[in-house]
This record gives C-alpha cells, sequence and structure tokens, in this order.
C-alpha cells in the first residue's frame, strides 16, 4: 500500500493512529510507503497510545515528508507517543528506509516520546538525508529510564539546526537508561553546535551507554 501526497493540518498527512482510553496499542505496520505527506506533526504517520502496547513497523519506506509546526513540529516521518507514565510500549522497528524527510523542529525521520520506559529496538535501517529545524536530523528520542537498542543501522547525511544531526537520545527521567550502539554506521551527519553525529544526554537521570563495533566518522558540529 502507499500512502502519498496527503495532508494534515495538526497531524498524520499520511496515517493518523491513536489509542485512547484504556486500550493499548497493538499495531503492525509492514512493507508499506509513505511519501510525500506533511503535517503540523508526523507528517508520513502519527501514533499516539495512552496505555503503552506493542508496535511494529518493517520493510517500509518513508520519504519525503514533512512536519511543519514551528514550535512542535516534530517527526518529519514518523512520530510515536506513549502518554503513559507505567505502561511501557514496545517499539520494533526494523528494515525501514527513511530517506529525505523534514521536521520544522525535532526528529527529521522520526521523533519517538516515550513517558514511561523505553523498550525500543532499532534494527538495520537506513535514514539518510534528513533534516530537522532544533535536533534530531534523523532520530529524536526521548524516555523516562528504559532500554534503547541500535543495531547496524546506516545513519548519514542528515542535519540538524541546533544538535544531534544524525541522532539524540535523551534520557528525561530520573530511573536509569541503558542504551546500546553495536554495529552501527553514523557518517557524514551535521549539526549547527552539539553533536555532529550523535547527542546523547542523560537529562535528569542516568545514561549508561555502550558503543560497540561502529562507525562514526566524518561528522561536524
Amino acid at each position: 500500500a502507499e500512502f502519498a501526497q496527503n495532508s494534515a493540518v495538526k497531524a498524520g498527512g499520511g496515517v493518523y493512529m491513536i489509542f485512547q482510553d484504556e486500550s493499548s496499542a497493538d499495531a503492525e505496520i509492514l512493507d508499506i510507503t509513505l511519501k510525500d505527506n506533511s503535517a503540523g506533526s508526523g507528517g508520513g504517520l502519527y501514533l499516539q497510545t495512552q496505555n503503552g502496547g506493542n508496535i511494529n513497523l518493517k520493510g517500509t519506506q518513508i520519504d519525503f515528508n514533512t512536519s511543519t509546526n514551528m514550535s512542535n513540529g516534530h517527526g518529519g516521518g514518523v512520530y510515536i507517543i506513549n502518554n503513559s507514565t507505567d505502561k511501557i510500549l514496545t517499539e520494533k522497528i526494523n528494515n525501514v528506509n527513511f530517506e529525505n524527510n523534514s521536521s520544522a523542529y525535532q526528529g527529521g525521520a522520526i521523533y519517538i516520546n516515550d513517558k514511561a520506559k523505553s523498550d525500543l529496538t532499532f534494527s538495520e535501517n537506513t535514514i539518510n538525508e534528513n533534516t530537522a529545524g532544533s535536533a534530531g536530523g534523523g532520530i529524536s528520542i526521548a524516555g523516562d529510564g528504559g532500554k534503547i537498542s541500535f543495531n547496524n543501522n546506516t545513519i548519514s547525511n542528515n542535519s540538524a539546526a541546533v544538535s544531534g544531526g544524525g541522532a539524540i537520545c535523551t534520557n528525561s527521567g530520573t530511573t536509569p537508561m541503558v542504551l546500546n550502539f553495536i554495529g552501527d554506521t553514523v557518517i557524514d551527519n551535521k549539526s549547527g553546535s552539539e553533536g555532529g553525529g550523535l547527542r546523547l544526554s542523560g537529562g535528569s537521570g542516568e545514561l549508561n551507554a555502550v558503543i560497540q563495533d561502529a562507525d562514526i566518522s566524518g561528522n561536524i558540529a
């Protein structure tokens, strides 16, 4: 299926998904194309849950999508938010191509905000030529502790006006977060101030980061 050249004033130009009240997310998004869509936030895809759940995003092409809101226009390609502070959202994002997406604020390709502990696996994706008006040219992720694993991704040629040209990851809570980068390629990204390739921050909590067998080169801040 292809979702192309759609627009929304507020959120989810291509696809808008919301799990409200007592329901938790249970979403599989497989082998689709999101192209040339626009919205205030989540130009290609916007997904919100109030009670955690499970998301599997796999084998998808996400290109030339735009978020336009200058104050909170996150996620040019994809915007995911878990509004629960105690129910975990398990996210698996595998074999997805994010290319030429742009965000007015954070997360040119993808923006994720987990208000509970993070449980994110991000594997074998390509994040290339995305831009953000503030932070996270390719990827912007915030969570309240938990674990985030990056495995064998290519993050290249992305740019952010302020920080985290390739990716920005922040522990916004007070419980420890484990962050692993294993076998990733982070090359030729740039930011206007901090973290040309990666910007990793403990925020108000502890951040335990492991970077192993990674190629991080040619990035500029």
